[in-house]
This record gives structure tokens, C-alpha cells and sequence, in this order.
């Protein structure tokens, strides 16, 4: 679940290798708001926050990176998404 939330912001975009790298990195992200949310006796019993906090945190950070650092040729949506907040639309 985690590895589609977060994959789902640049999925268009993301080559093979960027999508391992962010699958790779949400997940400990995920481990660190799980811990966050135990320390803080704060109760989700399906995992929402984490799933869709390390995934969205992951995508939005990644999402402009990757496409950049290897694609030369962007479309015009990417284009106009990434200049207008610096993330993808989630």
C-alpha cells in the first residue's frame, strides 16, 4: 500500500530506477512516523497517517527530483506543474 501511494504522484514521469529509489526511501519514512505515532500513544490501528504521510512526504519531495535528473525532454503538464509550487499534484 505504501509503495502505490507513493509512486502514485509521479508515476507518468518516473523512470524505472526513480521509482525503486522512491519505494526505497518511503519506506523508512513510513518506520519513522509509525514510531512517532506509537511514542505519542496516538491510535490508528490500520496505518493511515504513516501509509499516506511517508508516501505523500516521499512523492512530493521526490517527485520534482528524478524526472529532472534524467530527462531532458519534459512534457509541457510536467513542465507547468513542477513551476507552479515546485511539487507534483497529489
Amino acid at each position: 500500500m505504501l509503495g502505490t501511494v507513493a509512486l502514485c504522484a509521479g508515476c507518468d514521469v518516473y523512470p524505472a530506477w526513480g521509482a525503486v529509489v522512491v519505494g526505497g526511501l518511503s519506506g523508512p519514512i513510513f518506520m519513522v512516523i509509525k514510531y512517532i505515532l506509537l511514542r505519542f500513544k496516538i491510535d490508528d490501528p490500520l496505518d493511515a497517517i504513516p501509509v499516506h504521510g511517508a508516501g505523500n512526504l516521499t512523492s512530493d519531495k521526490l517527485g520534482n527530483c528524478i524526472p529532472k535528473l534524467c530527462c531532458k525532454k519534459l512534457s509541457f503538464w510536467t513542465k507547468m506543474i513542477s513551476a507552479r509550487n515546485g511539487y507534483f499534484l497529489t
